[in-house]
């Protein structure tokens, strides 16, 4: 029987649109199941039914099956996607005594080039240099981990500061504080917490200052904390002073900027003021002034207790005076504010002012004080008097300016 090419031509699209059909509907299907792989692996026969050549399933099966399988599937996974990235690290991880050094070099390049920003695989790739002792590679992808995710701050911090207990090599350290990191001054923090090795932080703060083009300000302050919680103020003064300015430094005094011409650091021997909700803190122009700025305080709300200026001396033994000028803006509901120097050793009280209440304009206040043997650090602190709330909760504004600490006969 003689069939006419055009139906001939009819039956062959027919079958070629069944075929994608189906092809289609495979697929389709196959990648409905192929979502739940990562929630639901017993899935894995079913994609694999439908699409042999999943390379997901393909993985997924491979890490479920604990044979000589096993490889052959990873294997099959790879050879369905060669950027199949998570078959990749396994093969290698499962696979070690059969792949030589050179090639496990290049396969976990390979991995990283495919997933750069994988936090996992960062580990993986850092934990198999650090086995390997190659410590700068190790550390150049803790590195990237970090930045990829701060939730692993605290596995590799305790990683990074073993590493700086152990031997602090300087080249380690360089291409990360030469960048910098954005997690260096969070890792700081966590060493100068969990160390016991002065010296240890020391270093990281000098190799800090060596490889950057600028120290942070924050690192400054998480430094000076940590001299300060561990009473080595010498220490503490010298690295304060190396980051003043050459004006700064001429124009030091006991108190530094009594006259808040400078805005306050929050750093060293400077002011640290502690702004809140219902407290402003800020150098300001007013009338009156000397200068072009003064110390301006406003209390906006009189439940809190107000203890939120302060500046560290370092101040030899004997005898002294603060003098300075004040005007109060309408400050009340309380019993007043006024200024206390204490021994940083017992907190001490060595000296205080009077009492700044009620509505005034400039006019100079001053107080003596002295400074025992063996006191080797203070704090001159503006607080608010009283224990109760009645007695210390305080409304208004007031300006300080032209403050000075002289030694006295």
């Amino acid at each position: 029987m003689h069939i006419k090419p055009r139906y001939f031509m009819i039956a062959c699209l027919v079958f070629i649109a069944f075929a994608v059909a189906w092809r289609v509907i495979t697929l389709g299907i196959s990648a409905h199941f192929e979502q739940k792989l990562s929630t639901e692996p017993a899935v894995v026969n079913t994609v694999l039914a439908w699409n042999p050549n999943s390379s997901n399933a393909l993985f997924q099966a491979g890490m479920q099956n604990k044979t000589d399988q096993r490889l052959e599937l990873l294997k099959k996974a790879i050879v369905a996607n060669p950027t199949n990235s998570l078959a990749l690290m396994a093969l290698l991880k499962n696979n070690r005594k059969n792949i030589s050094p050179e090639e496990a070099n290049q396969l976990l390049e390979l991995i990283i080039a495919i997933s750069p920003a994988n936090k996992d695989f960062r580990l993986q790739a850092a934990d198999y240099w650090a086995r390997n002792e190659q410590w700068l590679k190790a550390m150049q992808h803790w590195n990237v981990a970090l930045e990829i995710s701060t939730e692993l701050y605290p596995q590799i911090f305790s990683v990074l500061l073993a590493i700086a207990e152990k031997n602090l090599h300087p080249e380690l350290w360089q291409p990360i504080l030469a960048t910098p990191a954005s997690w260096w001054s969070a890792f700081f923090r966590y060493a100068t917490i969990n160390t016991t090795s002065t010296e240890t932080i020391k270093q990281l703060f000098m190799l800090r200052r060596r490889f950057s083009q600028e120290v942070m300000l924050e690192d400054r302050r998480i430094y000076f904390t940590y001299l300060k919680k561990t009473a080595l103020w010498p220490e503490a003064y010298i690295e304060w002073m190396n980051s003043l300015s050459l004006d700064q430094r001429k124009e030091q005094a006991l108190l530094f900027n009594g006259s808040f011409e400078e805005q306050p650091t929050r750093v060293g021997f400077d002011w640290h003021p502690y702004k809140t909700t219902g407290v402003i803190l800020e150098t300001a122009r007013t009338y009156g002034m000397t200068g072009q700025r003064a110390m301006r305080i406003v209390l906006q709300n009189d439940t809190i207790r107000f203890n939120h200026l302060h500046q560290p001396l370092l101040l030899t033994s004997g005898h002294y005076e603060l003098q300075g000028r004040v005007r109060v803006d309408s400050l009340h509901g309380g019993l007043g504010l006024n200024w206390k120097v204490r021994c940083e050793k017992n907190y001490k009280l060595l000296g205080k002012s009077q009492r700044f209440i009620g509505v005034g304009q400039w006019h100079v206040f001053n107080f003596k004080f002295d400074v025992p043997r063996g006191c080797l650090a203070q704090s001159l602190y503006l607080v608010a008097e009283g224990r109760e709330m009645a007695e210390f909760g305080l409304k208004g504004e007031i300006w300080f300016d032209d403050m000075t600490i002289n030694r006295s006969n």
